[in-house]
């Protein structure tokens, strides 16, 4: 929930791992499609969202920069919470996350973890970040066009990933119709 989030991110002491979580929460995005970002990629009030990063490579290099996996590109527009991250976070260069090299993923996990536990809450996948925001999206009431399009999916796998959720929305509805 954004309670936990809240809760999670508040002991977060990293400047760089408190920008990327805030960023995966907010925007839904993918990892490696948070690795892949360049300064040139994040603007003030929108995040350029056309590549991944990939350790699964086919030569002798740790990452590989490829298309995302919808292979779109997108300009997505952010909330002013990760518009206040990212004014108040001096990205890096090449890599926005990471510098020279991009972020290891298993250090993120192990970090993610860590401030997981460290804020008292159960673990859960850094995935589960993407699932957090579309299902607050969803439960705020959003077009699931929108939901798809701002987390660069398709309205079908919305649909069949998360139309399960927020029970008490399903109740909600049903007693206006009285």
């Amino acid at each position: 929930t954004r309670e936990q989030f809240n809760q999670f991110i508040a002991v977060v002491d990293d400047p760089t791992y408190h920008a990327l979580f805030t960023l995966m929460f907010y925007t839904g995005r993918r990892k490696g499609e948070l690795f892949a970002l360049t300064p040139q990629d994040v603007k003030a009030k929108s995040i350029k969202i056309n590549k991944s990063l990939t350790r699964k490579t086919r030569s002798d290099s740790s990452y590989e920069i490829t298309s995302t996996k919808a292979e779109k590109s997108q300009n997505i527009p952010v909330c002013k919470v990760v518009q206040d991250e990212i004014a108040s976070f001096e990205g890096l260069s090449p890599f926005y996350f990471g510098g020279d090299k991009p972020l290891a993923s298993t250090t993120v996990e192990r970090k993610f973890k860590a401030y997981t536990a460290q804020a008292g809450l159960p673990q859960i996948r850094i995935h589960d970040l993407r699932h957090s925001f579309v299902s607050m999206l969803i439960h705020l009431g959003a077009n699931l066009m929108v939901v798809a399009d701002l987390i660069g999916d398709t309205v079908e796998q919305v649909m069949k990933t998360y139309g399960h959720l927020y029970q008490e929305d399903k109740l909600n509805i049903l007693s206006k119709i009285d």
